[in-house]
């Protein structure tokens, strides 16, 4: 499970209802489990993800093994461009927070 930070101007605009507009707009279909955003696409067999107590994005994901290399540099994208709308963070700033948490 990764926990992601989010920009202060985005916490209080953030509900599971606007986490699961973004993630259809990303990857279509989402459905829900035990209060968490399930979908499933290309090389994701599984993204899960929650708002934990309004201050973290938590996401869960489960690849999906034997896709082709664009089926999976598109996932990349997609995932990162949704990482992006919800945290306001980008990857590269992601990694950096990553590494000082460590």
């Amino acid at each position: 499970m990764q926990e992601y930070d989010i920009k202060r101007q985005l916490k209080g605009s953030l509900s599971s209802e606007s986490i699961r507009q973004m993630l259809q707009e990303e990857f279509g279909q989402v459905s829900e489990k035990d209060g968490h955003l399930v979908v499933s696409y290309g090389a994701l067999e599984r993204l899960e993800c929650w708002l934990s107590d309004k201050k973290r994005v938590c996401v869960i994901t489960v690849s999906r093994g034997g896709v082709s290399d664009s089926d999976a540099a598109e996932t990349i994208a997609k995932y990162n461009r949704f990482l992006l709308r919800v945290t306001g963070y980008s990857s590269k700033e992601r990694r950096k927070k990553a590494m000082k948490a460590e």
